[in-house]
């Protein structure tokens, strides 16, 4: 058990009441709830070499060339191919609507 603060045996001295007697079953389900699960990786890209985004030199660029480097398929969608992976973009990967 970790604990960050003043130990819950000190405040119940302190304040002259007993420690819950579910206190560590309580942050324990406050830890679980937190806790980060594991990320789940759908497409295997280590082979690629990193897309240049080239909107980081010039965000106002409306028009560049680029290569196909890798098409893959979308387990998302049916394996549909329409997850295509450029050698360089200007594209802005949060916005939406390209």
């Amino acid at each position: 058990m970790q604990a960050f603060g003043i130990p819950a045996d000190k405040i119940a001295e302190v304040v002259k009441e007993p420690i819950p007697q579910s206190l560590y079953y309580e942050i324990a389900m406050r830890q679980e709830k937190t806790a980060k699960k594991d990320e789940v990786i759908l497409y295997n890209t280590y082979h690629l070499k990193e897309t240049d985004q080239i909107l980081y030199k010039d965000h106002h660029i409306m028009d560049f060339d680029a290569t196909v480097i890798e098409v893959f398929k979308n387990v998302k969608q049916n394996n549909v191919p329409n997850i295509v992976i450029l050698d360089r973009s200007a594209i802005y990967p949060t916005s939406g609507g390209q």
